[in-house]
């Protein structure tokens, strides 16, 4: 009979794991600085921006974080 147990932890690849983590932020980014654009100009012709502008100006820095975090996406 084998001393293997079944119930043993699996080794995990740290460089695996980040390059999947980082692939899925860029993902996330990019598409989040394609769908924000889209929010803005909403939110700019019913008058959101004028009756809100600190959530306006949280919209158009978050449209800034997506674009940085979605450079360099490729699929």
């Amino acid at each position: 009979m084998s001393n293997a147990s079944p119930h043993r932890l699996r080794r995990v690849d740290g460089g695996a794991v980040r390059a999947s983590v980082e692939s899925l932020v860029r993902a996330t980014g990019f598409w989040t600085a394609v769908a924000l654009p889209f929010v803005v100009l909403v939110v700019v012709a019913t008058g959101g921006a004028q009756r809100h502008p600190v959530a306006f100006s949280g919209l158009l820095a978050a449209n800034l974080a997506a674009l940085v975090l979605g450079r360099n996406y490729d699929r």
